[in-house]
C-alpha cells in the first residue's frame, strides 16, 4: 500500500486519504450540479481519474436521492405554492375569487392564493402514483355535504376546478397525458418538484444550524 507523509510528518494510507477526500467534498453536494452516473460525474471533473470519478459519483448525486417524498406535505404544498405564483406561468382562471371548490361548500376559499395552493396538492399527489384521473381527484378533494339531520355524506369536489387546475399544470409541462388514461407527472415536472423538495430540505437543515447556534451561544452566556 503506497503511504504518503502528512504536514506533521505521520504517515497517511492512501484509504485514509481517500475517506478525508470524501468528508471534504460533502459540504460541496449542495453546490455541484445534480449527476446521476459515473459518465456525469466524469465531466465535471474531466482531469480526475476513472477511479476518482467513481468515488465522486455518489456525493455529486447526493440531492438526487432526496425527492418530494422526503419532505412534509404541507411544507411542500406551501414551498410549490409560493414557486407557481412566483413563476407566474400557470394560468389563473377569472373566477377564482368567486367560484365554490364543490357543491356541498357553502362560501369561496378565505384564501386568495387558493388556486396555487390547489395546483400544488394535485402535483404532490399525482407525483406520487403512476396516473391520475379527473374523477380520482373529485374525491380526493371532496368531503362532507350538509344534509341537516340527516347523517352526512360524502361529496365530490368541482370536476370544473379540479380540470382547470390540471391543464394550467399541463400547460407549464409539469403534467402530461398518459396514454392509458388520466394525467402522470412529467419529467421535467419530477425534477422541478425535486428541485423544489430538496430546497425544502435545505431551509430546514439551516433553520436547525442556526437554532443550535442560538442554543449554544445562550449556553455560553450563562
Amino acid at each position: 500500500m503506497a503511504i504518503s507523509a502528512s504536514s506533521d510528518g505521520s504517515a497517511i494510507s492512501v484509504k485514509h486519504q481517500t475517506l478525508l477526500t470524501q468528508l471534504r467534498l460533502q459540504h460541496l453536494a449542495s453546490t455541484i450540479p445534480v449527476t446521476r452516473s459515473c459518465d456525469d460525474a466524469a465531466g465535471l471533473f474531466p482531469h480526475a481519474s476513472v477511479s476518482l470519478a467513481r468515488m465522486l459519483t455518489p456525493i455529486t448525486s447526493l440531492c438526487s436521492n432526496y425527492s418530494v417524498r422526503d419532505v412534509d406535505a404541507a411544507t411542500f404544498i406551501d414551498a410549490y405554492a409560493q414557486h407557481l405564483k412566483r413563476s407566474g406561468k400557470i394560468e389563473v382562471p377569472v373566477w377564482v375569487d368567486i367560484v365554490k371548490t364543490g357543491h356541498f361548500k357553502e362560501q369561496a376559499p378565505y384564501n386568495p392564493d387558493w388556486f396555487y395552493v390547489r395546483a400544488a396538492a394535485l402535483a404532490r399527489h399525482i407525483y406520487l402514483r403512476k396516473a391520475v384521473g379527473i374523477g380520482h381527484l373529485r374525491k380526493f378533494h371532496g368531503g362532507a355535504s350538509n344534509r341537516g339531520f340527516r347523517p352526512s355524506h360524502h361529496a365530490d369536489a368541482s370536476g370544473s376546478v379540479q380540470r382547470k387546475v390540471v391543464q394550467g399544470l399541463e400547460g407549464i409541462g409539469v403534467l402530461e397525458k398518459d396514454p392509458k388514461g388520466g394525467r402522470r407527472i412529467s419529467q421535467d415536472g419530477m425534477r422541478d418538484l425535486d428541485r423544489i423538495a430538496v430546497a425544502c430540505l435545505e431551509a430546514a437543515r439551516e433553520e436547525e444550524e442556526s437554532e443550535s447556534e442560538e442554543e449554544d451561544e445562550e449556553e455560553d452566556d450563562e
